[in-house]
C-alpha cells in the first residue's frame, strides 16, 4: 500500500452487532477537537489510557461513522443505541482504534512518491504509535 492509497479508515470493525467502517478525515478530527476542547493527540492519549470523557469517546464514534459516509441522523441513532444506551467499556477500544487509524498510516504504507518494494523502508518515515 502506498501512502497515497491510505485514507485512515477502519474496515471490518465489529460494533453494535454489525461489521462497520469508520473514517475520520480532517473535518471530523477538527470537530472532535472543538467538541473536546483539546488537541486530537491528547484525545487519543486519553482514549488509550481510559481517561477520555464520555463525550470524547462518543464524538470519535459518531464522527467516525459520518466520515465513513453514514448519514448523520443514522450515525446519531447508532451511537445512541450502541454507546449511550449500552455498556461503555466495549466501545473504548473501538474508539481508540478508529482514532489511531486516522492518525497513523499502516506500517506497510510506502511514503508518497515511492513504490512498494523499491527498497525504501517506511519504518523511519512513520513512527509507531
Amino acid at each position: 500500500m502506498s501512502l497515497a492509497d491510505w485514507d485512515g479508515a477502519t474496515d471490518g470493525v465489529m460494533w453494535g452487532g454489525a461489521v462497520r467502517r469508520f473514517r475520520l478525515g480532517i473535518g471530523e478530527l477538527r470537530r472532535i477537537e472543538a467538541q473536546a476542547g483539546r488537541g486530537i493527540f491528547e484525545v487519543m492519549d486519553r482514549l488509550a489510557h481510559r481517561s477520555a470523557t464520555i463525550d470524547e469517546t462518543r464524538a470519535v464514534l459518531k464522527f467516525g461513522l459520518e466520515g465513513a459516509g453514514i448519514d448523520p441522523n443514522e450515525a446519531e441513532r447508532d451511537v445512541a443505541r450502541y454507546f449511550d444506551e449500552a455498556p461503555k467499556t466495549p466501545s473504548l477500544p473501538i474508539a481508540s482504534l478508529v482514532l489511531m487509524a486516522a492518525l497513523y498510516p499502516p506500517e506497510d504504507a510506502a511514503p508518497s512518491g515511492k513504490a512498494e518494494g523499491d527498497g525504501t523502508s517506511s519504518a523511519t518515515a512513520f513512527p509507531s504509535p
